[in-house]
């Protein structure tokens, strides 16, 4: 059954993981949460990303990829960091998730080029 929620807080948001994605760790999605809070550009669009994210049902890396979105990638610093506390597998995707974020495309609605980028992502 589809759920709706409006999320206003973390806190919400970790309610609803529990509820619909019991068998992911909500340990590690405080851990990136925490992360972003102190690094990330824009936190409440990363926050509402996983909420949307969290609908069509994802693993636990996705959703840590979705809240981690706002960070400086061009920090190598920080791109160390993430390694250390999330994984190898986390900083490419992060890297692919920005590019995805900066396609444009000539001659074609912005509509559209949202449906290449869900396509893209899709295939990811």
């Amino acid at each position: 059954m589809p759920f709706r929620f409006a999320m206003s807080s973390f806190e919400s948001f970790v309610l609803a993981v529990q509820k619909h994605a019991p068998s992911l760790s909500v340990e590690r999605l405080r851990q990136a949460y925490a992360f972003a809070k102190t690094r990330s550009r824009d936190l409440p669009s990363a926050l509402s990303t996983a909420e949307i994210l969290l609908t069509l049902h994802p693993d636990e890396e996705a959703l840590t990829v979705a809240l981690l979105h706002g960070v400086d990638l061009e920090d190598k610093i920080l791109l160390i960091d993430l390694e250390r506390n999330f994984g190898s597998r986390l900083v490419p995707l992060l890297k692919a998730l920005h590019k995805l974020a900066t396609i444009r495309v000539n001659g074609v609605p912005e509509a559209a080029a949202d449906n290449l980028r869900k396509l893209f992502l899709t295939m990811a």
